[in-house]
């Protein structure tokens, strides 16, 4: 007989999970492995976000270094071919003055470049405050110089734009004739006619985009601020604290520089494009191109001549001038010369070379003095603590011969001033020139690489 079949006993979860031991641990590694792809997957995500974020930002500063920030010189040219064809666009009509910026009291005109100063001074300002604190080291003097630029800039800003609104006033009249001035005339909304009215827009945006040009360069120099006050700060223990408070806020601030020059790079964009603006819309190519000039003359006068002489008393000096890090060490070093007093009659005569001339009859760019130096027994003693202040023949070979000291001596200007701490023959003024020089990047670039062709020597000589 066929037994009847017994009913299927429905399992418990429970018991199924029983009957299956390894079912809970064939499935968790799965979902720790799915929520460690999540996890890693959310990694990659915030690296990609962060490498995307960073390669956007490498691109908006280079765009602002190379093109918004391009050197002067051929920002001049620009500006000016701009000027005459925009202006040559205007005269013909080309361009229909329907369009927004055509509007006087476009957003633009109204709120930026009609207190376009002010914008200037807002961004430009704390940038300045920012990289001379850090590479003056603090020295307040030297800040307020650099400052002393941007007061200049807003003096000769006010002292033309006054100029030229007074010769429009006295040479227009008012559309009626019973306002006499072109104040009460502007008052009572009636326009002013045929007065010579040379553009002060063109020469606030040229002249505020001409002292943003120059006043950013410090940025280039940013990480080489650092690099030298880490040097600094290995070269002189004495002042090691310094120093590292310097470097210290050299990175709390190295953000908040950054953002303003993007600040001052985007500022400087939408002067340039008002520039364009003004150009196609407003003003004859007379008033255009005398307001065009007055910002070009200013900017050569300053920071072409007064700025750049660093032997004048009155000079506030470039950008990156005074860097009392370097100073400091000089004077330094300077003391402890000072400290080694050595009777002269014993010292030995120095022989010295006048510079050669090449085979075209040129003066060589610097030609190095070679000393015969030879050290008596009577003064061995005395002279032996001054030794090490003498260069060797063999030294002074390789600084000769040094292509990076050859490039560097292509700057006709520290050649000068080579020869004019050469030329010195009064010790006090030695003294004196030699710490204007030694407040002269130039000069500090010279004197760091001869140091270290020198103490690259003496490394490879004591091993």
């Amino acid at each position: 007989m066929v037994s009847p079949r017994r009913p299927l006993k429905q399992l418990s979860h429970d018991q199924m999970n029983s009957s299956h031991p390894n079912s809970n641990q064939s499935r968790r590694p799965s979902e720790r492995s799915s929520g460690g792809q999540t996890n890693s997957g959310k990694k990659s995500l915030n690296i990609s976000q962060q490498s995307v974020m960073g390669f956007l930002y490498s691109i908006i500063i280079y765009i602002i270094k190379r093109i918004v920030f391009c050197p002067v010189n051929i920002k001049v040219g620009i500006y000016l071919m701009a000027l005459i064809i925009c202006s040559v666009i205007k005269d013909f009509k080309i361009i229909s003055p329907t369009y927004y910026l055509a509007y006087k009291n476009n957003i633009f005109n109204k709120f930026f470049v009609k207190i376009g100063w002010g914008w200037t001074l807002a961004v430009l300002t704390p940038f300045v405050i920012m990289t001379s604190s850090i590479y003056n080291c603090f020295n307040l003097i030297q800040i307020k110089n650099h400052l002393i630029r941007i007061f200049v800039a807003t003096f000769f800003w006010f002292t033309f734009t006054s100029v030229f609104e007074y010769i429009d006033s006295q040479t227009g009249y008012c559309a009626k004739n019973e306002y006499r001035s072109k104040m009460s005339c502007k008052i009572n909304k009636e326009e002013w006619l045929n007065g010579f009215d040379i553009s002060g827009h063109i020469f606030l945006l040229m002249h505020s985009l001409f002292l943003m040009n120059e006043e950013i360069k410090v940025f280039s120099s940013w990480t080489k601020i650092y690099d030298n006050l880490e040097k600094r700060e290995n070269l002189e223990s004495s002042n090691e604290r310094f120093y590292r408070k310097a470097k210290d806020l050299h990175k709390k601030l190295t953000p908040f520089v950054n953002f303003n020059f993007v600040l001052i790079g985007l500022l400087a964009l939408l002067w340039e494009v008002m520039l364009l603006s003004t150009c196609l819309f407003f003003h004859t190519i007379l008033h255009k191109l005398l307001a065009a000039f007055c910002a070009i003359g200013l900017w050569f006068l300053t920071y072409k001549n007064w700025y750049a002489d660093q032997n004048s008393a009155f000079s506030p000096g470039l950008p990156l001038y005074g860097s009392v890090c370097s100073l400091n060490c000089y004077k330094n070093h300077k003391e402890k010369c000072e400290i080694r007093k050595v009777n002269e009659s014993k010292l030995p005569e120095i022989v010295t070379k006048p510079c050669e001339k090449d085979d075209d009859n040129h003066e060589k760019s610097v030609k190095l003095v070679d000393y015969d130096v030879e050290i008596n027994s009577n003064s061995s003693l005395e002279l032996k603590d001054i030794e090490s202040d003498f260069i060797s023949k063999e030294k002074l070979k390789l600084l000769e011969n040094s292509i990076d000291l050859k490039q560097i001596l292509q700057n006709r200007h520290l050649r000068e001033l080579l020869v004019n701490l050469n030329n010195s023959t009064d010790g006090t003024n030695i003294d004196e020139k030699m710490e204007k020089a030694m407040q002269e990047p130039l000069f500090q670039e010279f004197s760091d690489a001869c140091l270290k062709i020198v103490q690259n020597e003496n490394d490879l000589e004591k091993n």
